[in-house]
């Protein structure tokens, strides 16, 4: 492109000629000048534009790569989130069921063992359990408390008393309390000075199986 130096030059050599041929000639180097100053402003805001455009594509696309990974980072949380929600339900539906069993099936042990009460063979489990207590007492001087109308079943604890000293080697005394044990069934074994005590009630049987059992069904729900 000629500069503005070079164009006047070019008008002082053609003022030396004709006047017309000279006006001509001016009106051609200024019309000239004027197509490649503005070819030059076109081919420079063309090339401006493409980088403006580019640099707006770059833009988009970082934008559009920021938007989908959120995207899928926020789906991956919901998946994880409700993954969790349906092995939570489905352990506690399973708890529940378990749960369930296990309080049906100790309320139909609790009826058997009222039933157990008034049959023959309660006289044998009364003594089994006043023995197994005096045992993990260590022997002694005890007393039993036994459920009202109960103590029929039970005329001599003498005989039971030598068991317990035979097997904790400690002399035995067991004695039959005037206090009477709230329960179906079963009894309480204490020493005689109510310092320490074993509950073999039907219900506190019964309790102790229950919370075996539920333990066990932890660990199983654990694993």
């Amino acid at each position: 492109m000629a500069s503005e130096e070079n164009v006047e030059e070019e008008i002082t050599e053609i003022e030396e000629e004709p006047e017309n041929e000279r006006l001509k000639k001016i009106k051609e180097k200024i019309e000239k000048d004027a197509e490649q100053r503005a070819s030059a402003i076109i081919e420079e805001a063309k090339r401006r534009a493409r980088e403006i455009e580019d640099e707006a594509l770059s833009k988009a696309e970082k934008k559009a790569e920021e938007i989908l990974k959120r995207a899928e980072e926020e789906a991956e949380r919901y998946k994880r989130r409700r993954l969790a929600e349906a092995k939570l339900k489905a352990k506690q539906r399973k708890t529940r069921a378990q749960e369930e069993i296990i309080e049906k099936a100790f309320s139909k042990a609790n009826e058997k063992l009222k039933e157990l009460t008034s049959s023959p063979e309660y006289k044998g489990v009364l003594e089994k359990l006043i023995q197994k207590a005096a045992i993990g007492l260590g022997g002694g001087d005890l007393e039993v408390v036994l459920v009202p109308g109960h103590d029929k079943y039970l005329p001599d604890l003498s005989s039971i008393a030598k068991k317990v000293e035979e097997e904790t080697k400690n002399p035995t005394k067991i004695s039959l309390s005037k206090e009477k044990l709230d329960a179906d069934g079963g009894c309480l074994v204490r020493r005689k000075d109510g310092t320490i005590y074993i509950d073999n009630s039907f219900q506190a049987i019964l309790e102790r199986k229950i919370k075996e059992l539920r333990v066990e069904v932890a660990k199983t729900l654990i694993k």
